[in-house]
């Protein structure tokens, strides 16, 4: 069944557009059960889909960039670390401090790269 609106395609059974809501009339011209849809609400409701899209994409950029500044965030810290370790190392003459840096060091690249391994789950709208 044709629309006589938009033109769009619809089941033959079908007693409104798929496409733009419009009610279809019967053989005898009435429209069915004295239903007649509301286009407003129908725009409303297409309004309200397009919103939560684009919200939906906005929240996936935040965390894009979230979980992006996170993780340069600890590979900062861990190289930090990991030269203090190596600064403490060559003015004490080494020792167990140069040591305890590079391992908090390492910890905090590990951290960095699980933050980056969870955020390919998110995946960034384009």
């Amino acid at each position: 069944m044709k629309c006589d609106s938009c033109g769009s395609e619809n089941p033959q059974n079908a007693r409104f557009c798929l496409v733009c809501g419009r009610a279809f009339a019967s053989s005898t011209g009435a429209v069915p059960g004295g239903l007649q849809p509301d286009i407003m609400s129908f725009q409303n409701m297409r309004q309200v889909e397009l919103m939560s899209n684009m919200a939906s994409r906005e929240a996936k950029r935040y965390l894009c960039r979230l979980f992006g500044g996170l993780s340069w965030l600890m590979v900062s810290i861990g190289t930090f670390l990991i030269a203090f370790g190596w600064l403490g190392m060559v003015g004490n003459g080494g020792g167990d401090d140069f040591l305890r840096f590079v391992g908090y060091g390492m910890i905090a690249y590990a951290v960095a790269a699980l933050i980056v391994s969870i955020s390919r789950f998110v995946k960034s709208p384009r």
